[in-house]
């Protein structure tokens, strides 16, 4: 199986209010717009009497500011922290869980861990071709899963996709509502200390109607933002994460099954019905790792040989002597492990390891789960 590691994304930090503005900015020109509307609503409230019952219109108008965008911003909050609730077991939790299962089977059907091409002649390539046999079905199984699985994400990802679309345009709203709140606290606050000067009680009034929640709705604002920002860039974590794992499924049900069946297809090809055709065997084993070669350069491979009998078939120890030889050069340090079982001729089994620069192992003498364990220590 694929050994490239599925990274998760960084989590989210902790976006300041004041940051917020920083990643949501409004444009300039707007912002010109803005301190005019201001300076308008400032004008309008100093020429009127705090204590007349229509002041608290105008003023109205203003602490209504972003009102329906926070409203908007708090209704996408709450489906986000309902999609948390309702996803004990997401889709991105159940791939996870598939290609675990998927690693353990594929590890189960390989003795000698990943990136070792076995060979059985005789009764072990009976049982061996059995396991890869048995292996079909809760192989393929588990892979359907994943495949459903990675459907389910890409379903999740258009959703996260509408959702960030919508959180989006709330936070243009509530960034643009938030300079236009800042905005009138200047003008109002500059028009005040004006009123300074000629009526003290008056440039209070104003101050206690108007400055004080025209502040407090611009700190709400910027709060707001803040927390729209944090879940926007949560919701690329998702999205991000969702896409690592639509890629672990793609090479984990391609890569890792192709080459399942690739190793069923050589070992049906590989078992003998009466004759041992040891070196013949060999020299194919050879022959498909120069294929796999060529689509993964940088992988290190060795050659187990497992046989119960003496070659009486095929090409002898001269001929594979001399392919060896004329192998490429990536091939050339491709060692083969022979592992003697039955009435295997030890003097052949030797003279392979001899020539590929690998050793011979007495399967008859210790077993076969410690074989595999020292032939990994070769590599």
């Amino acid at each position: 199986m694929s050994e490239r590691p599925l990274t998760a994304p960084e989590p989210v930090g902790a976006v300041s209010p004041s940051h917020a503005t920083d990643m949501v900015p409004v444009p300039a020109d707007r912002l010109v717009e803005l301190a005019d509307d201001a300076e308008r609503i400032a004008a309008e409230l100093g020429a009127m009497d705090p204590m007349a019952p229509d002041f608290s219109v105008p003023v109205g108008r203003v602490l209504a500011l972003g009102e329906a965008e926070m409203r908007v911003a708090a209704a996408i909050a709450g489906r986000l922290l309902d999609r948390t609730v309702r996803g004990v077991h997401p889709p991105a939790d159940q791939v996870g869980v598939s290609l675990t299962e998927l690693r353990q089977r594929i590890n189960e059907l390989d003795p000698a861990g990943r990136r070792v091409f076995g060979i059985s002649l005789g009764n072990p390539a009976k049982k061996l071709l059995a396991r890869y046999q048995a292996a079909d079905a809760p192989i393929n199984a588990v892979v359907r899963s994943l495949r459903a699985r990675q459907d389910d994400l890409r379903r999740d990802n258009a959703a996260i996709q509408g959702e960030r679309e919508r959180l989006w345009e709330a936070m243009g709203k509530l960034s643009e509502a938030a300079a236009m709140a800042g905005a009138v606290d200047e003008a109002v606050d500059r028009q005040a200390s004006i009123m300074d000067l000629a009526d003290p009680a008056r440039a209070n009034a104003v101050r206690a109607e108007v400055l004080f929640p025209v502040r407090q709705r611009h700190q709400d604002l910027l709060t707001q933002l803040a927390l729209c920002v944090q879940g926007y860039l949560a919701l690329d974590v998702l999205r991000r994460n969702n896409d690592e794992l639509i890629r672990g499924v793609d090479r984990a049900a391609g890569t890792t099954v192709s080459a399942l069946d690739q190793i069923k297809r050589t070992a049906d090809g590989l078992v003998a019905d009466g004759d041992t055709a040891i070196y013949t065997s060999l020299e194919k084993a050879y022959q498909i790792l120069e294929q796999q070669s060529d689509a993964d350069p940088d992988r290190f491979t060795s050659i187990v040989l497992m046989t119960d009998g003496a070659n009486n078939e095929g090409d002898d120890l001269n001929g594979f002597t001399a392919f060896v030889a004329g192998v490429p050069d990536r091939l050339k340090g491709t060692p083969v492990f022979p592992v003697l079982f039955g009435e295997g001729d030890q003097a052949d089994m030797t003279a392979i390891a001899a020539a590929t620069g690998g050793k011979m192992f007495d399967g008859r003498s210790e077993s076969l789960s410690d074989v595999f364990k020292d032939i990994r220590g070769y590599q």
